[in-house]
Parts: structure tokens; sequence; C-alpha cells
């Protein structure tokens, strides 16, 4: 009789919390009758989110008048399963469980693992364990909190009927019934495991009703009640939002309809002002083709007075006296003088002493014009540049950190990307964070078993983007560092052009290319040199590769960029640091937006994301403006800048160089022709033009076809390092267009 009335207890149940999300609230009785049941003296949950099951279970100790202690235990900042939030999460259920359950109900704000030595062994009666949902996690909870936990105590997985992503409970599920006996499970609402360690008051219940009904029928009638009434609260919510955008929407309406009026008005008042306009404009035409009219007149005049200046008298006579100045045959010079008539309008000016005067004036100023060009010209030959010295570099020359987690369809295209670099000194680090996907993990394993010389495939516990590449980077023996996501892929040329920039830089610069952005959407992204001050206010550093020195010195990735920016964050930290960031224009990094991405979640926070950069280095870049700027604008020349560029790397093939740099005859079907020569031909064709036809390029593409524009591999824009490099590297044969 005591079961039946706990059963009905459980049955005519009204929770007093029934909040978003909805996976859990159709386990609501039974947790209720479990709590009326067990009777335990301790609860305590791992992964409370918005507080539907823990309030449940508190409900449960109140109305059954128990002295049980309920604790509740999570970051309440979200993970990838349940999707991250925001601070109003936790601000509601601590409220609400501080309202009606503040006397034996409490919240730990912290990790798991942080917290489990708050309570003693065999102390905790129920233990709910509702956290990320990873086979690894949900294992490691389990087997973490396992000594906390009772003799006859109760243990809880949710989500066991959840196969898809890597959603891993159910496995680890399917373990813990071959090892216990007393195991109760159900299949609604996501599933519900329930442990008991050995037999007590709710293992005994649940066996008397399954004996006399399916254990899941018992419930699934007030499961059914509290889903339905939560959806009718929710869609009682959503009707009432949809009605406040609709009034919302209605006063934006007449503030439009306001604002089409006074639109109106300007229109008819800038047809008023066009019209004016026009009218000015035709009469400054006007104006404009009489000035022109009367420049080029006077231009044919002044062309005609030079012409035949070289025969004027007064030309002569200049002519005759500078030479007497000068000292330059004075007998001859005299002779032509004595021969040459003077007019009496001539005569008549030696005479007014204004003349000499105004030519006095006018030679003095232009000595003075000439003067002050020539000390700029001085000033500025007497800032050396600072000569620095490359030096040999042993091993790669550069390290490419790859990050993959749970991204094995993507690996293939990032190692195709890399293998079909043009620049093959360099090594990869490719690193797995824990991957959970069958498909990731067979990649890996398939990777590790080839062995490639270039190679290296780490592996870690999940701990996210910026520790793994801060592990992969300690591992890195390159000179340079290029973190590459395993999503996204790079230009064939990517690596030697960003090469050849650095070496021929100071050890303070980095550098970054354009970005063509592809998925979703389409577009190039436009990054710019760094500024110190623009650095923290606008991300325009693209994905950089830098010295490993630099990254040492800066301290690596900044774990407090957890939730994402965690490259922007590192190319200011460079800056702060005296670095200076380079661009080269042209789109040689090709990022895959998808939606779900770790980036797509950190655009919806960008302002909390952009403030802790701020935070980190607005105050050191403000105190160092000026010593920063200087840094950016002082000049270098490196010496010695092909010693670690040389030939001998796989390059070996024939090769033609196209050089139109500076051709003023390029055309774009001359271009598509080069493009139909490449194509068919068996070498390698390497094509040098000007910056103005990077865009043609985008949309015409050749794999045999190495495209250059010189002036956009140094700091200062000088071509001759990039000739010598092409010439050393790859010594091709000069071809023209009438070779082709």
């Amino acid at each position: 009789m005591l079961l039946n009335k706990q059963i009905l207890n459980a049955l005519d149940f009204e929770p007093k919390r029934l909040v978003f999300p909805g996976s859990w609230i159709r386990h609501i009785p039974f947790a209720y009758f479990m709590v009326t049941v067990l009777r335990p003296n301790l609860i305590v949950e791992l992964g409370v989110h918005s507080g539907n099951s823990f309030c449940a279970f508190c409900q449960g100790v109140e109305e059954n008048n128990l002295q049980t202690k309920c604790y509740g235990i999570d970051t309440f900042a979200g993970e990838t399963h349940s999707g991250f939030y925001d601070e109003s999460i936790f601000i509601d259920i601590s409220s609400f469980v501080k309202e009606y359950f503040g006397g034996f109900a409490y919240l730990i704000r912290g990790a798991f693992d942080e917290n489990v030595d708050q309570f003693k062994d065999k102390s905790i009666d129920l233990l709910h364990i509702d956290g990320l949902h990873t086979y690894e996690a949900v294992r490691h909870d389990f087997e973490t909190w396992l000594p906390k936990v009772s003799e006859d105590g109760v243990i809880l997985f949710h989500d066991i009927q959840v196969k898809c992503e890597d959603f891993g409970v159910w496995r680890l599920w399917g373990e813990i019934k071959e090892k216990y006996s007393l195991t109760y499970e159900f299949c609604y609402g996501y599933g519900l495991g329930v442990l008991c360690l050995r037999e007590n008051g709710l293992s005994n219940s649940l066996l008397d009703i399954s004996s006399n009904e399916e254990l899941e029928k018992c419930f699934r009638s007030a499961s059914l009640k509290i889903q339905y009434k939560f959806e009718k609260k929710q869609l009682t919510v959503q009707n009432q939002n949809i009605q406040n955008q609709l009034n919302q929407v209605n006063v934006e309406l007449d503030q439009i309809r306001t604002l089409l009026d006074h639109s109106r008005d300007e229109v008819l008042q800038a047809r008023i002002l066009r019209d004016s306009c026009l009218q000015k404009e035709e009469e400054s035409n006007a104006k404009n083709e009489r000035e022109k009219q009367e420049l080029w007149e006077g231009r044919l005049w002044f062309e005609q007075q030079y012409e035949n200046l070289p025969q004027s008298k007064s030309y002569l006579l200049g002519y005759h006296l500078m030479q007497l100045f000068k000292l330059q045959k004075p007998w001859h010079h005299l002779y032509r003088l004595a021969l040459l008539p003077i007019s009496s309008r001539f005569k008549k000016r030696f005479k007014d002493s204004n003349f000499y005067t105004d030519k006095l004036r006018r030679g003095f100023i232009r000595i003075s014009a000439l003067s002050a060009v020539g000390l700029a010209k001085v000033r500025n030959r007497s800032i050396k540049p600072v000569e620095i010295n490359q030096q040999p570099w042993s091993g790669p020359l550069v390290s490419v950190i790859v990050t993959c987690y749970n991204y094995g369809v993507y690996l293939k295209p990032v190692l195709a990307c890399l293998e079909a670099q043009s620049w093959r000194n360099f090594e990869i680090i490719l690193i797995d964070d824990g991957s959970t996907d069958p498909e990731t993990i067979v990649q890996i394993d398939e990777l590790k078993k080839l062995r490639q010389p270039n190679l290296k495939v780490m592996q870690q516990f999940n701990q996210g983007v910026i520790a793994a590449r801060n592990n992969a980077i300690v591992e890195a023996r390159g000179k340079y560092i290029f973190p590459l996501d395993a999503d996204d892929t790079i230009d064939k040329l990517f690596l030697e052009k960003c090469l050849l920039f650095l070496e021929n830089s100071p050890e303070h610069f980095f550098v970054y290319t354009w970005t063509y952005s592809t998925g979703s959407d389409e577009f190039i992204w436009e990054t710019r040199d760094s500024s110190p001050v623009y650095a923290l206010e606008e991300n325009r550093m693209g994905f950089a590769v830098f010295r490993k020195t630099a990254f040492d010195q800066v301290g690596g990735y900044n774990p407090v960029m957890a939730g994402g920016y965690e490259d922007w964050e590192l190319c200011v930290n460079l800056v702060a640091h005296g670095y200076v960031g380079r661009v080269i224009r042209e789109p040689l990094y090709n990022y895959y937006v998808k939606p779900g991405a770790r980036n797509y979640h950190a655009i919806k926070k960008h302002a909390s994301l952009k403030g802790k950069i701020g935070n980190l280095h607005r105050a050191t870049i403000k105190a160092q403006e000026k010593r920063l700027e200087k840094l950016a604008r002082e000049p270098y020349r490196v010496n010695h800048y092909l010693v670690n560029l040389a030939a001998g790397d796989g390059v070996g093939e024939k090769s033609f160089l196209l050089d139109l740099y500076k051709d003023d005859n390029v055309s774009s079907a001359i271009l598509k022709d080069i493009l139909v020569w490449a194509s068919n031909s068996s070498t390698t064709v390497l094509l040098t033009l000007d910056l103005c036809w990077r865009d043609f390029f985008i949309l015409h593409y050749s794999d045999n076809l190495f495209v250059y524009y010189p002036e956009e591999y140094h700091p200062e824009h000088d071509v001759e390092p990039f000739y010598n490099y092409l010439q050393q590297r790859y010594q091709p044969n000069r071809v023209a267009l009438g070779d082709l």
C-alpha cells in the first residue's frame, strides 16, 4: 500500500520549475519518486544547466520533509553538447534555488574535478551524472566520483539512448550493465540509466513495479502530462515573444512612415539641389573647355618660342656671358659678344635698376628651392638602414601545426594542399585533440602507420585548440611557425612567398596574406599591415607565420581566449611586444566558413572577446605607442637573404620564366593564352606580373603556373632579392610572349 501511495504521489507531482531546455523533464515524476523511496541524506548533481532535474530533486526533499542536503555542480558556461550560454542562466537558477530551497540546496560553480574532494568517500546517496556526454568524459566522471557514493547509493546517467555525433553515454551504460546486476533504464526522454550499487529501497520498489507491469508504463502518463505542460508553457512564451515582436514591428513601421515623409521632403530638396548642381556643372564644363583651349594655344606659343630661343639675341647674350663667368674660352665668347647687336630696347633695360633687382630676387628664390631639395635628399640618405646578416638554419625552415578534433573528413584536403606546396623544406605536426569521431580515429591511425618523414602525429586528451597548439609548438623544430586549421587550406605558393618575405625581414617581423573565405559566403578578407592602436579595435591581421622565438617570448596562445579569437589575441600580443605584422596582398589562405564551427560561436560573442583582448594589452600598447610605431618605420637591409632559400629541395624540374612585370602590353586575352599554354605544358611556368592583375588569377587557375607579383615579397618592395631567388632556386629558361 505504501508503494502504491508513493507512486500515486509521483504521478500527481506538479514541478515548480519547467524551463528550456526540456531534454530532462519527462524523468521528473521518477525523480520525485526516487527521492521519496530512497530518502537520501546527500544528493549531488554533476551538470545543472537550467536546473529542471536539480529542482525536481530539491522539491522532492522539501515535500517529503527530509533532512537531505542537495548540491549542484556546474561551470554554468556550457559545453559542446548543451551549447554555450551567457551569465543569465546562472543568475536565473541561483535566484530560484535560493528563493525556494535556500535552507538545504546549494550551487557550486566550477569544474567537477575541482570539487570532488569537498565530499567524503561513501557519503553521496544519489549521484546524477549529466555533464559532457562523450564516452571519455562520462567515464572519467563515473570513475572519479564512484568512491564518493555510499555502498547502497544510486547513480543516474542521462542520454543513454543518444547515439549521434560524439555522444558516448550509451557505450558506458552498456559496460555498466555487464558489470552490475541492479540496473534499470527508461528509453523515453533521451534515456535515463539507473544504477543501484546494491539492494536498497529504490531497487526493491523498482523490482516490485517491474513484477506487476512494465517499469516505463508506470511513469509514462505522468511524464507525458509534464511534457504537454512544458510545451504549452513554451508555446505561451513564444506567443508572447511574437506578440512583443509584432508590437515592436508596428512601432518601427510608424517610425519608418515618419522617416518616409521626411525622406520625400528631402528628395524634393535633393532634386532641386541636383538641378542646380547640373546647371553649375554645365557652366563649369564650358569654362573648363575654354581654359583647355587657352592652355593648348599657350602651349603651342611656348613651343614656338622654345624652338626660336637658341637663335634669339637674349639667349645668345646670356649664353656667352655665362661662359665668360666660367672662364670657358673667354676670347672666343668676347668675340661673339662683340659681333652680337644689342637692340635699343635691351639697352634701356640695362639702365633700369629694377631689372637687376628682379633678376637677383628670382635667382635667390631658385637657389633657395634647389638647396631645400638638396638638403632633403642629404637628410634621407643620412638615415642608413640597419644591416642584418641572415644566419643559416639547420632542419626544417617552418613547422606547420595542424590541430584536429573530429575533423577527419577534412584531413585529406589539408594534407594534399601541403603536399602541393612549391616550398618543401617544412615539417607537419598534426595533433589530435582527443577526437571521438570514428572516421577521424581511423584517419589518425592510418597516418601514424604511414611514418611519413616530415609528418609527426601527436595525440592528447581533449583540452581545446589553444592547449593543442601550445603543446604541438613545443615539439616544433622549425625557425618559423604556421598554425593551420584542419578544415582550411592554403595556395601552393603560400609558404614560399611568406618565407621569402620573412628571410628578407628583421627578426621582429611576422607576415600574413589576404584570406579567401569560402563556404556559406565567399569574399576576400583584405588584411593590412599591423598598427599598434588599431590592432585592438579590429582584427585586420590574418593567419600569420611567425618566428618560434617570438611565440616563446609572448608566452604562446592565451588560455583566457578559450571562447575564440585566440589568433587575433596572439597577433596583438606580438605587436605589444614590439613585433611588426606585414601583409602580402594576395588571397593565399583559404578559410572555410561553416555554421556551428568554433569561430561561428566566437563571432556571436565578439564584444566580450574583443574586451578581453583590450584588457590584456591596451595599457601596454598605449604606454609604448610611439616606440612601436618607430619600430615599424625603421629601414632595414638583410644580407645573405638566400642562405636558407637555396635550391635542391625537390624543385629540380625544368622551368620557364615569363617576365611581364612592368610590361604595359599585358591584357586579359594574353593572360588567357598563357593559361592555355601552361595547362598544356609539362614543365613549371613562372609568371611575373604587376599587382593590378591579381584579381584575374582568383578566377583562373593552373596547377603548373606559378604567378608572382615581385614587389610583394620584400618589406621595402625591393624586387631585386625576388629575382635573385628565382634564378638561384629554379634556374629558369627565360621566354618571351612571341615564343608561346
